[in-house]
């Protein structure tokens, strides 16, 4: 079913114990993520997924930026934590990480380009993104820290043309801007990182090194998010006339929603009108029986308060 489809990730080395539980945690939540979407999209059918402020801080101001939101600020400082140490390991002339991150890199181009879609540049592209031809040219690169411009550059510059391909028209002159901006700041550290390597400043050259592989990186995965979000959010704007009602009054994704949240609870999809059926759905959902109970009792109060 198209719902199960929208967010499902297949889980590397499936004969792994421990990658299929990694499989079946990441099969459950997003088969809440697909139900919460639905509900979304029945209390309001033009319902997109939101901008994530991280990923698209052009789209954010000082209104709408809540410093507060205790999900935003973990998920910041996990990803900042992320990205230092790749940066570390690299000082450290360990490139495992990096290696792992362009090769995800690769993986999430080529899921979202086919391979008849793509280019002679981009096939090409693709390969150098591989863990092997990864690793191999990240060593060149702490190794010999004037190498950055040939061996990482390029790479960079050709990933961010293959990202703005596969972007929203609309994104275009934005996506352009960054790209220039990426472009120039890789070029002027692989600069800074060949004249200190020239004057014996080892040390010095490495950490450049580290800082333009890691800020090329975290910004094309930024460049990527976007994308992903804009190839989500074509995919619910295709699930919207499931959440409204057809001529018989009947709503599709409703009866879906229901059918997976009976399903879950273990519930019948259907119950006859009787006190035994409502028993048994109370003592299904115990949580959502007493907070109705306490609402209905509520209510009555204010009913019965009123003159």
């Amino acid at each position: 079913f198209f719902f199960d489809k929208l967010f499902l990730r297949a889980a590397s080395d499936a004969n792994d114990e421990a990658s299929e539980r990694d499989a079946r945690t990441r099969t459950s939540a997003e088969a809440y993520e697909n139900e919460a979407i639905m509900h979304e999209l029945l209390v309001d059918p033009e319902w997109r997924l939101p901008v994530d402020d991280k990923t698209d801080p052009s789209t954010v101001s000082n209104e709408t930026s809540n410093s507060d939101d205790l999900p935003s600020r973990v998920r910041e400082a996990m990803t900042r934590a992320f990205w230092d140490a790749t940066r570390d390991a690299l000082i450290k002339k360990d490139v495992a990480r990096a290696a792992g991150t362009v090769a995800e890199l690769g993986d999430a181009l080529a899921a979202l380009c086919p391979e008849h879609c793509r280019s002679e540049a981009e096939a090409a592209l693709l390969l150098r993104l591989t863990p092997t031809a990864a690793a191999a040219a990240l060593a060149r690169v702490v190794d010999d820290p004037s190498a950055l411009a040939d061996a990482f550059e390029e790479v960079t510059r050709e990933a961010s043309k293959m990202l703005a391909r596969l972007g929203a028209p609309a994104r275009d002159e934005k996506v352009a801007r960054d790209a220039e901006a990426l472009d120039r700041r890789v070029s002027a550290l692989a600069e800074q990182a060949s004249a200190l390597f020239s004057s014996g400043d080892s040390c010095g050259a490495s950490r450049v090194v580290a800082d333009a592989v890691t800020h090329a990186l975290r910004e094309l995965f930024d460049a990527l998010a976007r994308i992903r979000r804009d190839v989500a959010n074509v995919a619910v704007a295709s699930l919207a006339p499931m959440a409204r009602r057809d001529r018989d009054g009947i709503t599709e994704g409703s009866a879906w929603a229901w059918r997976r949240f009976a399903a879950r609870r273990g519930v019948p999809e259907t119950f006859e009108d009787d006190e035994g059926a409502a028993k048994a759905l109370a003592a299904a959902l115990p949580r959502t029986s007493a907070w109705l109970a306490a609402a209905t009792r509520a209510a009555h109060r204010l009913d019965a308060s009123i003159p």
